[in-house]
């Protein structure tokens, strides 16, 4: 019987400390995506730069992101998961580090590509190992998992390395976030189960993959899925980059309160992604929570234009509900809909979506700002959020 539990204990540490790993490293990638922007002030200075270079920045990362995602994942269908994560995680690690030893803003640019392409290849591929570690159909709370410890990079991100920055400078604050990576890179390579590498026998052929790429990339369900996310990709892109940088700039907020505003949007998640994500794996109810979600996102990206302080922490919070609810839900459907080993591709697939809205608003955003101010592009944004859920909100099908 004391065998027995032994056994019983060891396989439960075997399954706990590699899925620990993993949403260790989803987060990582998130603090590495949102620390720069929340030390947007001092790196400007630095470079003297403003709004207009800031959002080039800022595409420029979400662009490689987005151009590498679905390529990526057509390579992890026939190199697996974890070659994928372990060589993204490597890339991302790489261009941060190399971040902080920028000497101009154009080569700035140059590394936060390279840090995107490490993320396009790490990301879908972690939320399907983290997904393989549960029990079959938690595809809900393991996207769940996956969005609240993104979300809680995320915050760290914001929260954390504006007060790093302004105690030690920007360079060496990067410097240690991208020195951090080496832990869960190493967790990957040596801790996490290798790959099964399939038979020439049982393998599909090469017809079979390319329809069944063909099919989740012409999918109508996973196209609504997608416009959803890029609608979230809208709104959550130019609240987390330009939200410190406006609240420094126009209340003479501190970094470090200007930092925990901007990361209410990452500490919600925490909570509702979770919830959301069991729900989902026990009654279907997507068109409604996706409703809600699109609620708050749009509300709290146009309230910002009061440019009131206490309007935009509750701003922060409305906009992460939404976020919660769009990418636990975007990734756990996407996940559903596609045959074991193509998993990595069809959430690569919805998420190039958020990705190219991620893209898009700050470029917008800024040009709004620049000839129409600041009202002006908040009210747009948030009204550009909503627009793409109404397709879903009609014809999506709960299975």
């Amino acid at each position: 019987m004391e065998d027995t539990e032994g056994t019983a204990t060891k396989a439960n540490l075997a399954r706990v400390f590699p899925l620990a790993l993993l949403v260790f490293a989803e987060a990582m990638i998130a603090v590495n995506q949102t620390n720069v922007s929340s030390i947007y002030l001092p790196i400007s200075k630095t470079f003297n730069q403003g709004v207009y270079g800031l959002g080039i920045l800022t595409a420029t990362f979400f662009f490689s992101y987005g151009l590498f995602e679905i390529p990526g994942g057509i390579l992890a269908i026939k190199s697996g998961p974890k070659r994928l994560a372990a060589l993204g995680f490597a890339l991302n690690m790489f261009g941060v580090i190399a971040s902080s030893f920028s000497p101009c803003f154009s080569i700035l640019i140059l590394f936060r590509f390279v840090a995107g392409i490490g993320a396009a290849f790490a990301f879908p591929t972690l939320l399907v190992l983290i997904v393989r570690q549960l029990k079959e159909g938690s595809e809900g709370l393991g996207s769940g998992w996956t969005v609240g410890w993104t979300s809680l990079g995320a915050a760290v991100g914001l929260l954390v390395w504006p007060v790093l920055a302004q105690v030690e400078g920007w360079r060496p604050s990067v410097l240690v976030a991208g020195a951090i990576e080496i832990i869960p890179l190493m967790g990957i390579i040596v801790l996490i189960g290798g790959d099964k590498i399939k038979s020439k026998k049982s393998s599909p052929s090469f017809q079979n993959s390319l329809a069944e790429i063909k099919k989740i990339l012409t999918s109508r369900r996973l196209f609504l899925i997608g416009l959803v996310l890029f609608g979230a990709g809208e709104a959550y892109g130019v609240f987390s980059n330009f939200i410190v940088y406006f609240l420094e700039g126009h209340f003479g907020t501190a970094p470090a309160i200007a930092g925990f505003v901007a990361a209410l949007s990452s500490v919600v998640p925490i909570i509702v992604s979770p919830l959301i994500g069991r729900s989902h794996d026990k009654i279907r109810r997507s068109r409604l929570y996706f409703f809600f979600g699109a609620i708050g996102m749009c509300a709290g990206v146009g309230i910002v234009a009061i440019h009131n302080f206490n309007v935009v922490i509750l701003a922060s919070l409305a906009i992460g509900f939404g976020t919660g609810v769009f990418f636990t839900l975007g990734f756990a459907l996407a996940k559903g809909a596609s045959q074991i080993g193509y998993e990595s591709l069809s959430v690569a697939w919805v998420d190039t979506f958020s990705l190219m809205g991620t893209i898009i608003s700050p470029i917008v955003f800024s040009f709004l700002v620049l000839d129409f101010g600041y009202f002006t592009g908040w009210i747009t944004i948030g009204v550009a959020s909503f627009v793409p859920v109404v397709p879903l909100l009609i014809l999506f099908k709960e299975n």
